[in-house]
């Protein structure tokens, strides 16, 4: 039995000599797979067959669109049976070795895949352990963050770190020169250790440049006020560009609207801020404070009337501080 083949050897420039189109691919073996593509598409004719020679016809379409024609001579060549066979054993014996230089590829990889995943775990593992550390590291930060804060202020009502960086805040951005200064309260008067008069208030406070005040009510309600200017007993309003009051419980800063009235200071009572924004009675513990029964004139921010005490005109007090700012 006699069969008929055609084949023709072709390096990568051959086919390079036959059209530029084939750069487009890296290797010879895809210009083979892009000529089988072609006999699968119907893009190869037979255009002559000669008693030594077969030639073929390639459609090829540029990188422009257009199409070339492209031949292909293939040399005639005569096979039995045999040599069929020996062939086909040649290509068996190549996919055998092909075979199992993919199964020993395949085993390489499903290791390094095995490894991969290995490494992931012991990442997440990792991670998870970081999250850890982080989280209490963070909690040791603010640890120690709350007790070196709270070392510069000595007060019963505030108690958070962050209460006090709130008000320590509000208090330097009324100038940014302040910024890089160390913020030191010192106690000037508080009502459970000097009493709840007005007097006493006076005594501790007045002729004092820069003075934070806190008041704590017996609802719990904490709120206050800055002024740089001095407390006496004048009886007279007086302007403060720079004062303002603030709530604890709702993080909010009233800043002064710049107006004749920013504090009043009068004999009989403790500190008032604004158009009685907030207002300490004499004998504060048994009859505490108050304040302007709608929106005070003298400060912004507010939503509702006596909204740094949760809307209520009159508060009973279980603490009142007052303390002159110094910075370092």
């Amino acid at each position: 039995m006699v069969d008929i083949f055609y084949e023709n050897e072709f390096t990568f420039d051959d086919l390079l000599k036959l059209d530029k189109t084939f750069l487009i691919c890296d290797e010879f073996d895809e210009i083979f797979k892009n000529i089988l593509v072609f006999f699968n598409e119907k893009k190869v004719i037979i255009k002559e067959v000669k008693d030594d020679s077969l030639i073929l016809n390639l459609k090829l379409s540029s990188m422009t669109g257009k199409v070339k024609n492209v031949e292909i001579k293939l040399f005639k060549k005569e096979m039995n049976q045999d040599s069929i066979v020996k062939e086909l054993c040649k290509k068996i014996k190549i996919l055998e070795e092909e075979n199992k230089n993919l199964k020993e590829e395949i085993k390489i990889f499903k290791k390094e895949l095995n490894d991969l995943n290995n490494i992931r775990n012991d990442l997440n593992e990792l991670k998870k352990w970081k999250n850890e550390k982080e989280d209490e590291f963070k909690k040791l930060i603010k640890e120690k963050k709350n007790v070196s804060i709270l070392q510069n202020i000595d007060s019963k009502i505030l108690t958070k770190a962050e209460d006090f960086e709130f008000i320590e805040n509000a208090y330097k951005n009324n100038d940014k020169l302040l910024m890089n200064k160390i913020f030191k309260p010192k106690l000037l008067y508080r009502v459970t250790r000097d009493g709840d008069t007005a007097t006493a208030f006076h005594n501790k406070c007045d002729n004092i440049r820069g003075t934070l005040t806190l008041v704590k009510t017996k609802k719990g309600f904490i709120f206050g006020g800055y002024t740089n200017e001095t407390w006496d007993s004048s009886g007279n309003y007086k302007k403060d560009d720079n004062a303002f009051c603030f709530s604890i419980d709702l993080k909010k800063i009233y800043k002064s609207k710049k107006t004749n009235k920013s504090i009043r200071c009068l004999s009989d009572h403790g500190p008032i801020f604004g158009n009685y924004i907030f207002c300490i009675y004499n004998n504060c513990l048994s009859k505490g404070g108050m304040m302007n029964d709608g929106l005070n004139e003298s400060y912004d921010g507010q939503q509702k009337a006596n909204e740094i005490n949760n809307g209520e005109q009159y508060f009973g007090v279980i603490e009142v501080e007052v303390f002159e700012i110094i910075l370092e």
